[in-house]
């Protein structure tokens, strides 16, 4: 059959026409995790699979083996959790693992003990009727960690033909051979205290480390493949059943980890495990590495190779005259500094969330299925493909009959070429914020810009306050919404280093700005039209079109303005979960139903990804694009800058990350203007 020229035209918005479509049809798995109790870290990773899992809506059990009584597991109440409560005698683990040195024997030692234990858990595990009972159960994924080889074995002697293994760490060193993924005379064991470079004498004494290592894979697989066989039937060697996985995922990217805020944080000590070591990379923060066991010592060596730690042996934690000399180094001499920063910016290109990971993993699906529709459709349905092709060429049409177009000229150019420091919301740490006082502060501390948010009261009148009620910023509660200026024009703001203030409408900021010369960002949060015109009219009767610029989150918002006055300069910001979350740590949702939830999320997605593709920027006509300090780089700047939009950074408040834009050709906004060095910056 040829092919119809609609397909030849328009294939990849015909394609990403059928996932939106086929997006609702996506359905949630059943899951089953292994997860011994054995290192925190390990556990704690394997947990956090788990509540993510459910949290997206998947039926996850846990077989939850339970080696040491002192770990958590954290498991949210989403989770089926399987206990197998048997506790062997492996001693102190932590003074074991302490006492352990970064030598083949010393390692070979170590590593045989663990394997004695998770032998004899295996054994007993292997004897449990839930095996049994779970035979009857369909699964649809199976996922462990190749730390010890139980897990692999179990899922074998349930019946579950699709598994993944995934690492806390790196890949171990069972699975690379298995998979052929690399030679172990060519790559450090993860036993080892090697980094990057081994000398001909060091591949000898690697060797060791990766000794140690097989004994510790086979003295655990023998046995257990002996007992998985005569119990179970499972007849695949534990290298056949790795070989056979769906997929392999390891922690070595900052998909899975650096959440938290460190911008207070000066130094980060850690034992360079793979999530603390990512953690510190990612957050900018100095990183002094103490390793003590396993994959620590390789990691910690081939970091600071690098140039993006300093290590120090854990012998010579006792040595206070060396210690004080390496924290000096890093601290006074800023040693690592140049590299980490690097680094930082590379990983922030990256995927920098774990919906990221699922987006991408749910459109390689929906593509899998367009596939299989596609060849339906060819061979038996040709109008109703010809009908579906009609779609894409309709939103092709739609979208330049539709779209806004850029300000061009000097109006944007004049706007853009005075502004480098913005006070978001002034200067809220020396005065209240959205309020004359604060933006006064933010003039005084160096701004070119101050950014106010914008909602309208009941009788139409536009006034400066971010929240949609009095209540955080006062000692009342009024909604702005369903209060008159009147009633609210004598409400007084909590002060802030004994300065007060008051609530000021949108004209009195204007006034104020245009008076003392700073440029105005407006912070849009509806598309109301009444709001919206009445801002259009300040804009026009002001003549703002060379001082201001209009931002939302919600793309309505630079759409209505653009239609209702196309000189007005707008934006659109960027955020991940701006649709999905209440709160700006992610924990309030908007939505209790999961169904909700998830179109929320999605929604966030589309946005997100259109908007870093330009298509959805382009339409609204927008002339700037403000994102999360996260998500800045050259490149981005570069490529929106191709688009016509320029990017304004949102908000820098650690001397970290206001030094690090502080190098880029970029505005940004901040909450602590007064921290800006003004004598480092680089013209945008």
């Amino acid at each position: 059959m040829r092919l119809p020229p609609l397909i030849s035209l328009f294939p990849m918005l015909w394609i990403w026409t059928l996932l939106g479509a086929l997006c609702l049809l996506t359905e949630s798995s059943r899951i089953l995790i292994y997860s011994p109790r054995m290192m925190q870290s390990h556990v704690n990773f394997m947990t956090r699979l788990a509540n993510l899992l459910a949290s997206r809506g998947h039926n996850v059990t846990v077989i939850d083996s339970i080696l040491r009584y002192d770990i958590e597991h954290g498991l949210s109440e989403d989770v089926e959790g399987k206990e197998v409560e048997k506790q062997l005698k492996q001693g102190d683990v932590a003074k074991i693992l302490w006492d352990s040195q970064p030598t083949p024997e010393d390692q070979r030692k170590v590593m045989n003990g663990l394997g004695q234990v998770h032998r004899e858990q295996c054994l007993y595990l292997t004897r449990q009727d839930f095996i049994k009972k779970w035979k009857n159960v369909h699964f649809d994924i199976g996922i462990h960690e190749i730390f010890d080889t139980c897990g692999i074995g179990i899922m074998a002697a349930i019946g579950v033909n699709k598994t993944v293994i995934v690492s806390s760490t790196v890949m171990m060193e069972a699975v690379a051979i298995a998979i052929g993924h690399y030679s172990p005379i060519q790559e450090p064991s993860l036993l080892s205290d090697y980094g990057n470079n081994l000398g001909y004498l060091d591949l000898i004494r690697n060797l060791k480390f990766h000794s140690a290592w097989a004994h510790f894979f086979e003295m655990q697989s023998k046995l257990q493949e002996k007992t998985f066989k005569e119990l179970w039937g499972v007849r695949q060697t534990s290298e056949d059943l790795i070989r056979q996985t769906s997929a392999v995922f390891v922690n070595t990217d900052p998909i899975a980890d650096a959440r938290r805020n460190h911008e207070k944080t000066k130094l980060f000590i850690s034992h360079c495990g793979q999530n603390s070591m990512l953690e510190s990379l990612k957050a900018g923060t100095e990183l002094l590495t103490v390793p003590m066991f396993g994959d620590q010592h390789r990691n910690a060596r081939a970091a600071e190779e690098n140039g993006l730690v300093t290590r120090v042996e854990k012998n010579d934690l006792g040595n206070s005259k060396k210690l004080i000399s390496k924290i000096k180094l890093i601290l006074v001499h800023k040693k690592n500094e140049k590299a980490k920063l690097t680094v930082k910016r590379n990983l922030e290109m990256a995927m920098s969330s774990s919906r990221d990971l699922f987006m991408w993993a749910l459109l390689t699906a929906w593509f899998l299925m367009v596939a299989l529709l596609s060849v339906v459709m060819f061979l038996r349905l040709t109008f109703f493909l010809y009908l579906l092709m009609g779609l894409p060429l309709g939103l092709t049409i739609s979208f330049y009959l539709f779209r806004n177009y850029q300000v061009r000229g000097l109006s944007k150019q004049r706007f853009f070429s005075g502004f480098r420091i913005g006070g978001h919301r002034g200067s809220p740490h020396h005065a209240p914020e959205n309020t004359i006082a604060s933006f006064q502060k933010a003039k005084e501390e160096g701004c070119q810009l101050v950014e106010f948010d914008v909602h309208v009261t009941a009788d139409g009148v536009p006034i400066v306050i971010h929240d949609v009620t009095t209540y955080r910023t006062s000692n009342v509660n009024k909604c702005v919404l369903k209060t008159s200026w009147q009633d609210l024009r004598d409400t007084k703001l909590n002060s802030v280093n004994n300065i007060g203030g008051s609530l000021a409408t949108l004209e009195e900021v204007v006034d104020w700005c245009k008076k003392n010369d700073m440029k105005m960002l407006f912070d849009v949060k509806v598309a109301e039209e009444r709001l919206l015109g009445k801002i259009a009219e300040i804009f026009s009767k002001e003549r703002l079109y060379e001082t201001a610029i209009v931002s939302s989150f919600n793309p309505l918002v630079p759409y209505r303005l653009k239609r209702i006055n196309h000189q007005i300069l707008t934006g659109l910001t960027l955020d991940r979960s701006y649709y999905t979350y209440e709160d700006d740590d992610r924990k309030l949702p908007f939505a209790s139903n999961s169904i909700y939830h998830w179109l929320n999320s999605f929604w966030d997605d589309l946005t997100f990804i259109t908007s870093r593709t330009y298509l959805m920027p382009r339409f609204l006509g927008v002339e700037m694009l403000l994102i999360n300090y996260k998500q800045a780089d050259e490149r981005t700047i570069e490529d929106a800058r191709d688009n016509g939009m320029e990017v304004v950074v949102y908000t820098a408040n650690s001397e970290a990350v206001i030094g690090w834009l502080s190098t880029l050709p970029v505005s940004f906004l901040t909450d602590v203007p007064f921290n800006v060095n003004h004598t480092k910056l680089i013209k945008p």
